[in-house]
């Protein structure tokens, strides 16, 4: 039998409540730790702490303000609500969110703080400059703070974020006592807020990586011409407002009050630009150097929307070379109207909107807000500008001396870009040649003054082709004169004074012309062209102008015009040897003393024309002396063999909407005709044989005319042994109602009397259509009239065309 040992309880009960003691002990102090380290890092040190911190950080010359330490289980001690007044006198102070002093538990308990080392992790740095300055701020910054018992802080590897910038600084700060005030007189140092506001303007670049930037510091805390400050910036892909660069970088020295910008490089796709200069912060004066053959339209993509308004028409196949080299005082209200400059420039291949531009080049100097091109050029295909242009940016004022042989067509068309632009019907075969020197205020519509010369060969207006044309030119305002004008076509030539008034919309003229007609009309322009189409001056005329034609209302026109030509026709009629003036005043044209041969004889008269109103008045009269009458009927109806001479005279007057309105009256006289050739007479011979036969050794007509018809109240044929006379009326729809009588031996001595009791024998009446004219013997029966022939014959298909 195995017996088992029990355990003794007594012993067992003795152990228990001390290891439960160990552990009750153990979680006490464990929560009493945690409870402190808790209270610690929530509600901080006790002041004696704080105090002694700030007491250590004194000996080192710095003078902080600490809102509380705190106790951190990773970081060890902190300091929160840090504040440093960096001169008290103007309220600039620096503040951290939080330093980690560099001191362990121990020493910590014991009040020893080693702050020769302090570390920043991920706190907010904030700088203000001066009383109602704004703040300059680094985020999450990341660091090191070092002071040494020289009263030195180091700043080593701090990094942090500052307006959209990776920003890294390394540095030196003299902490000794700042110095007393300056005088008024003496410089004020940095210029804190134009920093603070050109790296503000960084915070709008768009990146696809942060710009870098590395600072390097060295100088005392209460002398700022003492800093030392060099800068690095780097930027991959940058975008700023409309503009992008694949490569940014630059480097930025300040010392001894001098900021200078030893490089700052900007590259793309269509090439690379490198600024340098130097600022001087007290005199607040600049100057810089800028190396580039950078396409600008590059940086702005390739949407013409996106680019500045002045790039918007530009192209460049070929990247424009510059160099520029000045300075520029920013003390001065407006500095750019003061900027100071040598220049160079190269564009090749470059087109403005539709103008292609094959090469510019030249040297510039701009001065106090002047651009000076010496020796600009300016070259197309074949045509080129050369001379000397200076430009005023305060006044918008060009001045320039130049030698243009560029279009001039294209040059107007830009100027005065209006549909009705008499330049836009021009075109040049050769160079067109023009001299020009005086200025321009380009926002004054009114601003162009030059004086010059031109010299234009093989070109055309309206489809006219010149040989040559040569002026003097003054231009002022919107006023242009031609002097001493010669133009020259084959034919003939213009000689004489123009001038063209864009305001007032008139022109002056004082020139004489012998080109052809049809030439003048069409190089003017197509209204005019159209005006006077159906006037033929078959040799080239010599017209004399002088007065103004108004373009917008001719109601203020008053132009004299003399005319010689040795050819005219209008419509069928023909003369020669014509002359005669022409009066345009306000609505209305006058000829005077017009003068010509026509047919062998002479015509003479004067007409108006008014047309102030919408019908259009007019009224003329007329005189001819010993006209042709066969060549003349010839010219009209192409009747043949009429022969004979006439005179005659007619005043006329109506309007050109109706008919109605015409009134007149007048005369004709025929010596030595054969009018029996024309067909509406001749028609007689049929019923009066032996009156063609004979010559017509006298015949007249009167006439009057109103009523829309034309009433011949008296009119005689002499024709030998017979003599005809008639009266009646032609009416404007070509009715004909007409009394014609024969006599016989009326013109021998009265005898001719003794028969006109027989005259009723041979009275006819002429009715119906003209092209249907109906001929009836009003006494003697028909039967009598079959031995002589119909006594209504038809009128042949010529005779209709004649009549």
């Amino acid at each position: 039998m195995v017996h088992h040992k029990e355990a003794s309880p007594k012993k067992g009960k003795q152990k228990t409540p001390f290891l439960r003691a160990i552990r009750l002990i153990f979680f006490l102090l464990l929560l009493a730790g945690t409870s402190l380290l808790a209270y610690l890092h929530f509600f901080g040190l006790p002041g004696e702490w704080k105090d002694a911190a700030l007491e250590q950080l004194s000996r080192f010359g710095v003078h902080l303000e600490i809102e509380s330490l705190h106790f951190d289980i990773f970081q060890g001690i902190v300091a929160r609500g840090v504040k440093y007044h960096l001169r008290k006198e103007n309220g600039s102070w620096m503040r951290l969110g939080k330093i980690i002093l560099n001191v362990d538990l121990h020493n910590a308990i014991r009040k020893r703080f080693a702050t020769e080392s302090l570390h920043v992790e991920g706190s907010n740095l904030e700088f203000c400059p001066g009383k109602d300055k704004p703040t300059l701020s680094i985020s999450r910054a990341k660091g090191n703070l070092r002071f040494t018992t020289d009263k030195q802080l180091y700043l080593e590897n701090l990094t942090g974020e500052m307006l959209g910038l990776q920003v890294t600084i390394n540095g030196r700060l003299d902490l000794q006592r700042p110095p007393p005030p300056r005088p008024p007189s003496a410089s004020p140092g940095m210029d804190y807020d134009r920093i603070r506001t050109w790296l503000q303007k960084l915070s709008d670049v768009k990146l696809t990586s942060p710009i870098r930037l590395d600072l390097q510091f060295n100088g005392s805390l209460g002398n700022p011409q003492s800093y030392q400050v060099k800068a690095r910036i780097q930027g991959q892909q940058v975008a700023y407002e409309n503009w992008h660069a694949d490569q940014v970088r630059g480097e930025i020295r300040y010392s001894g009050g001098m900021l200078s910008l030893s490089e700052l490089f900007v590259s793309s796709q269509g090439g690379a630009g490198t600024l340098y200069g130097f600022w001087n912060p007290q005199a607040r004066q600049a100057q810089f150097e800028l190396v580039s053959n950078l396409d600008p339209n590059t940086l702005f993509g390739k949407d013409p929307e996106s680019r500045p308004r002045f790039l918007k028409d530009w192209e460049f196949g070929v990247r424009p070379e510059c160099w520029i080299k000045g300075s520029i005082d920013f003390s001065l209200p407006n500095p750019l109207m003061h900027l100071n400059a040598d220049c160079s420039f190269w564009l090749r291949e470059t087109a403005w909107g539709p103008h292609p531009i094959r090469e510019a080049k030249g040297n510039a100097q701009i001065i106090d807000g002047r651009l000076i091109l010496p020796n600009l050029l300016i070259r197309q295909e074949n045509t080129r500008l050369t001379g000397n242009v200076e430009f005023s940016f305060p006044t918008q004022t060009l001045i320039f001396d130049v030698a243009n042989t560029i279009d001039l067509a294209e040059i107007m068309t830009l100027l005065y870009p209006g549909e009705k632009n008499w330049f836009r019907q021009v075109h040049f075969q050769k160079p067109s040649l023009l001299k020009l020197t005086g200025h321009w205020r380009i926002r004054d519509p009114h601003g162009l003054q030059a004086q010059g010369e031109m010299n234009w060969h093989d070109w055309s207006a309206g489809g006219v082709n010149i040989e040559s044309t040569k002026a003097q030119i003054h231009i002022d305002g919107r006023k242009f004169q031609f002097r001493e004008l010669c133009l020259k076509r084959p034919e003939g030539e213009i000689n004489g004074d123009f001038s063209l008034d864009f305001d007032r919309q008139n022109a002056h003229l004082n020139a004489i012309s012998t080109i052809d007609f049809a030439s003048l009309t069409r190089i003017v322009g197509p209204k005019t062209e159209e005006m006077f189409k159906p006037y033929h001056f078959i040799t080239p005329p010599r017209i004399t102008f002088k007065g103004c034609m108004h373009f917008g209302d001719e109601s203020l026109s008053d132009l004299w015009t003399h005319v010689e030509c040795d050819q005219f026709q209008v419509w069928r009629f023909k003369a020669s040897k014509v002359s005669g003036y022409v009066h345009s005043y306000k609505k209305s044209l006058e000829i005077a003393r017009y003068e010509s041969e026509f047919y062998g004889g002479r015509l003479t008269g004067d007409a108006v024309f008014d047309f102030s109103r919408p019908e259009g008045d007019w009224v003329f009269h007329s005189d001819i002396q010993q006209a042709d009458f066969d060549k003349l009927t010839h010219d009209i109806w192409e009747f043949n063999e009429v022969k004979g001479f006439m005179t005659g005279w007619a005043d006329i007057s109506g309007c050109f909407d109706s008919s109605r309105e015409l009134r007149g009256r007048g005369s004709a006289t025929i010596r030595d005709g054969v009018l029996w050739r024309i067909p509406l007479l001749g028609e007689l011979s049929k019923f009066l044989p032996f009156l063609a036969e004979h010559k017509a050794t006298k015949a007249y007509a009167h006439f009057t005319i109103g009523n829309q018809k034309v009433n011949i109240y008296d009119m005689k044929v002499s024709a030998g042994l017979m003599s005809l006379t008639a009266k009646g009326d032609y009416r404007f729809d070509q009715t004909v109602d007409f009394i014609v009588q024969g006599h016989f031996l009326r013109g021998l001595l009265g005898v001719g009397y003794v028969f006109d009791p027989f005259t009723k024998a041979f009275e006819y009446h002429l009715t119906g259509k003209l092209n249907d004219r109906k001929w009836k013997p009003r006494f003697l029966p028909k039967e009598l009239l079959f031995q002589f022939g119909d006594d209504n014959p038809p009128p042949s298909a010529k005779d209709e065309k004649n009549d």
